[in-house]
């Protein structure tokens, strides 16, 4: 499995992806997994929505060099709702 260490991509992490449930981490695993990326997955508290109360979820980070990339496979494996860009 392609996940890696938080330091090996501690400079040059980018966050692409909150699932907020075990399911739709696990997709979001596969996929990076079978695309060879290298990721690194923290439980995080995040929000859905403004006035939404706090969830823990599953925050995926990645190499900045990679990141666009990975988006687009998560988007075109069906996994659009999670996706973090640059400006989230």
């Amino acid at each position: 499995m392609p996940r890696v260490d938080a330091e090996a991509l501690a400079d040059d992490a980018l966050r692409v992806y909150i699932a907020a449930r075990l399911a739709e981490a696990q997709r979001v695993e596969a996929v990076l997994t079978e695309h060879g990326a290298d990721y690194v997955v923290n439980v995080e508290l995040f929000r859905a929505g403004l006035l939404s109360r706090p969830h823990h979820g599953a925050v995926f980070y990645v190499a900045a060099s990679c990141a666009d990339r990975c988006r687009e496979l998560l988007v075109a494996a069906g996994l659009k709702r999670g996706i973090v860009t640059g400006s989230d």
